[in-house]
């Protein structure tokens, strides 16, 4: 005997022992409808959500309903067999449509529920992992520094030039600073001198 399966379920065979546990396995074989089926599969990769939504368009495709299929068919044969099948594995699950423009025609479909929560795994009995610091070379007791290296003849004569134009900028510097110093006491001294002029006058 000789079975086909179509190309848009080959993911149930698959994944189905890989992904599931033993208690999601006999929940996805006592559903009857193949439409609760793929729906059962496809929430549960959501299952921490709680919310999905999915096109017209795709949720044809997804669970490959025939496209003869009205959406009073698609209610009738697709979402009511899911509804009432999937209500009682996911918790306050609901299915809402969404429609668009003034005839109100269905472009989508939502489905929500009470989302899982997955316990963290207990980090008992993991070795705590060993922090060590990195020292740098130096700061080691076996630390030898390195010989300093010897300028040769050239880098020498360049930073001695160098060093004797810095000390020439300085030179200038402070005369120029001294020169400041006493052009400022020459006018301080004229200023008294004429505020001392002007006071004598006034009297």
């Amino acid at each position: 005997m000789i079975v086909s399966v179509n190309k848009r379920f080959d993911f149930f065979l698959n994944e189905l022992t890989s992904n599931f546990t033993r208690f999601e396995l006999e929940e996805f074989t006592n559903l009857e409808s193949k439409y609760s089926k793929a729906m059962y599969r496809l929430l549960k990769q959501w299952r921490t959500v709680g919310k999905k939504e999915w096109s017209i368009e795709d949720f044809r495709y997804l669970l490959d309903i025939p496209k003869s299929y009205q959406l009073i068919d698609i209610d009738r044969k697709v979402l009511n067999p899911i509804k009432n099948e999937l209500s009682s594995i996911f918790k306050n699950f609901s299915i809402r449509k969404i429609k668009q423009g003034r005839g109100g025609k269905v472009v989508a479909l939502e489905f929500t529920f009470q989302k899982e929560i997955i316990p963290k795994p207990s980090k008992k009995g993991n070795k705590a992992s060993i922090r060590r610091e990195i020292l740098p070379d130096w700061a080691k007791d076996d630390y030898i520094p390195p010989k300093p290296k010897l300028m040769d003849k050239k880098t020498y004569e360049d930073f001695a030039t160098k060093m004797a134009d810095f000390g020439n900028k300085i030179d200038s510097y402070e005369s120029t600073v001294k020169q400041y110093e006493k052009d400022l006491a020459h006018w301080e001294k004229n200023i008294s001198k004429i505020m001392y002029i002007s006071i004598t006058a006034l009297n």
